[in-house]
Order: C-alpha cells, then structure tokens, then sequence
C-alpha cells in the first residue's frame, strides 16, 4: 500500500498528492468506512436522546423538584387568586409535570391579558407573570365591559381603577364575537377618539360628561352625571366641544335647567331648558 505523505504547500502538486493517496485505498473499503461513521453519528444521537428521557423521568420523580409554590407577577386589577384559578397549576406535583403550557393557554383566552408567561423556576416554584390591558372606558349601561384605549373588549375588572375617569359608552350593539379582539365597531372606534378628546379639554363644565352615548356615529351625544345632553354629531369635535364651553359658561346659573344643547348645526348651538 502506499505511504501517505502530508505537505503544507496548497498548490496544484499538493491537490494531486491527495487524490493519489484516496485513490490509494480500495473502494469498497473506503464507502464501508463512511457508512460506518454515520451510523456511529445516529447511534450516538440516539443514546443522547435516551439518556436525556431517562434522566428527565429521574428528575421529574425527584423530590427535591416537587411543585410547592405558584408566584404571580405584573397584576394590577386581576388578583393573585383570579390569575390562579384561571391558571389551574395544582401544588405538591411534579414540576415537570405541571402542565404550564395548559396553564398559560387558559390565561391568554382571558381577554384582560395582553402578555402571558408561565416558567419553571428551579426547585420548586412556577412563576406566572401577566401584563393587563388598561381600560379606557366601560362599555355597556350596566358596565359589565371594558375597552382599551387600542380598542379591545374585555370583562371589566371588578377592583376599581384609581387616578383616571372612566368614560360610559353606551347605544353600541356588541358583537360578542369581538370580546378579546380589536373591535372593527365605527361606534366604539368614535366613542373612544372622543374619550381621548374629553380628557384632554380643560373645561370644568365639561368635566361632568360622564357618558358618550354612539347609537350612530352622526348621533353621537355626550351626557352628563345629572342628564343634561350635549348633542355633538359627526366631525369637528374640537370646534364644537370650544363652543359648547364657552357657551355653557355664558349661561351660568342656567347650566343646571338645560335639558339638551344641540351642536350638530354648522354656525349656532340649540338650546332646550327643562320646563
């Protein structure tokens, strides 16, 4: 057989060097030896993939890995009990075995999460970790629904939200086919822009609109804690929300007998007292 002769020079001499030395071995014996080696590569993979079963059961069976504590973390208006109740991740189990998949897919199909995490946390905790959608206003007289700022609808929270005024958005027909999702409503969509609008307007005598009643986008009305109606319509909300305090300040100790002032007309403002 021949002898093998190594070289570091990478010209055309060192190329043919190594044809002659592969074309040295017989054939048959050469292709033996690559089949040998991947069916090393398969058995070796294969006896990973067991070892790492085996020692999964041993750790899953462990217990010093025995589930004994459920963390939560980011809630703010669910609480911690709601979040495990709808998590349904039971203590005193294998922490490989508690089903945090599950769990997680049951959290995300509650609409009043935005972020879901569920990890394992070594030795013997799993940890829960949420981010809620804050609500921009209720939807609904009876205020069972809430809706955020980017449009999606959820069950409201029951905890009370401190620091920001809550809008009523009222007339709009729900689609409960869209709870959880990004509403495609013009009703709410316009409800909601006039929301940010309200929150925005420094006048005190707006302050006390407490309802934005949409049964159509051109009969939009705003409505205050003590029935007074502000019928503002389609279009130009600044200019006519301008017009309305103004005039509202113009009429003074009257504010309280106002049954409804209308804005829908392009240059003046209708005015009805209660009788």
């Amino acid at each position: 057989m021949s002898k093998i002769l190594y070289t570091k020079y990478e010209g055309p001499a060192a190329r043919k060097l190594r044809t002659s030395v592969s074309s040295a071995l017989p054939r048959p014996l050469f292709k033996a030896g690559k089949l040998l080696g991947r069916i090393f590569i398969v058995l070796l993979v294969l006896a990973s993939a067991v070892g790492a079963y085996y020692a999964y059961k041993e750790l899953s069976a462990a217990d010093s890995f025995i589930l004994k504590k459920v963390a939560v973390s980011g809630n703010k208006y669910v609480s911690k009990n709601e979040v495990l109740a709808l998590a349904r991740i039971e203590t005193g189990s294998s922490l490989f075995q508690s089903g945090i998949e599950d769990a997680k897919e049951r959290l995300q199909g509650n609409p009043q999460f935005e972020y879901v995490a569920v990890s394992k946390v070594l030795p013997e905790t799993v940890e829960i970790t949420v981010k809620e959608r804050f609500p921009a206003a209720f939807v609904g007289a009876d205020r069972k629904f809430q809706i955020s700022a980017a449009g999606f609808l959820f069950p409201s929270f029951k905890c009370q939200i401190i620091g920001k005024k809550l809008f009523v958005i009222t007339g709009v027909k729900l689609c409960s086919a869209e709870f959880g999702m990004k509403t495609s409503s013009k009703e709410l969509q316009a409800a909601l822009a006039m929301a940010a609008l309200l929150e925005s307007v420094k006048s005190p005598l707006l302050a006390e609109v407490s309802t934005i009643d949409v049964p159509a986008t051109e009969e939009m009305k705003l409505v205050t804690d003590d029935g007074r109606i502000f019928k503002i319509g389609e279009g130009n909300w600044d200019e006519k929300l301008d017009k309305l305090a103004l005039l509202l300040k113009s009429l003074n100790d009257r504010n309280n007998k106002i049954d409804y002032v209308d804005m829908r007309f392009r240059n003046e403002a209708a005015v009805m007292f209660k009788k």
